[in-house]
């Protein structure tokens, strides 16, 4: 097993779980779990992540206004299909989900297609390719590999501009235009591989 590997997998993870909670209402410890979540994530990360934890956490209520049911940003993957059908985005977001057992029950609060819920399985995703490193499971490590980098090319990389360019002119805190530009960089990145 290669220790730097498992390293930079479970720091990926950590990543993706932070990003996924800045878009969600900071209430009930999430602040504190994006400053534990900081200090996991890899090296070549840590001055995007440093400099979101510098614009302090926003409250409920910039939340609401930027994200909410009339927040003025949309936040999930079918308000971007241009009046397309949604169904069979929301389908194929399903099929990943059960199809790796993604533990969809913690997230009632949100459509399986919200940027939170997006960044969560994600950040499952490489926590599970970490297990299957760490048990020498290398078919199960390819699987994961292959199903993450469908997922961020299909439902991911289509709308997530069009979601930055919308937390940048709409948002009413610093702190979502940063973690935006942050995820937009670390799906450049994820697109590469």
């Amino acid at each position: 097993m290669n220790h730097t590997s498992l390293k930079y997998l479970l720091g990926r993870s950590a990543l993706y779980g932070l990003l996924a909670r800045c878009f969600h209402p900071l209430e009930n410890g999430g602040w504190q779990t994006i400053v534990n979540l900081s200090k996991e994530v890899p090296t070549e990360w840590k001055s995007h992540v440093q400099g979101l934890l510098e614009k302090g956490p926003p409250s409920t209520d910039d939340y609401m206004r930027s994200f909410g049911t009339a927040g003025a940003c949309h936040d999930c993957e079918t308000a971007f299909l241009n009046g397309l059908p949604t169904g069979g985005a929301l389908a194929d977001v399903a099929g990943f989900y059960q199809a790796f057992s993604f533990p969809l029950a913690s997230k009632k609060r949100n459509p399986p297609d919200h940027i939170g819920t997006h960044l969560e399985f994600l950040s499952f995703m490489f926590a599970k390719e970490a297990k299957a490193l760490f048990a020498g499971d290398k078919e199960a490590r390819k699987t994961c590999l292959s199903a993450r980098g469908k997922f961020v090319r299909d439902h991911m990389s289509q709308w997530i501009p069009l979601f930055v360019n919308g937390v940048a002119e709409h948002s009413t805190h610093d702190f979502y235009v940063q973690a935006a530009t942050t995820l937009q960089e670390v799906l450049k990145e994820e697109n590469t591989r």
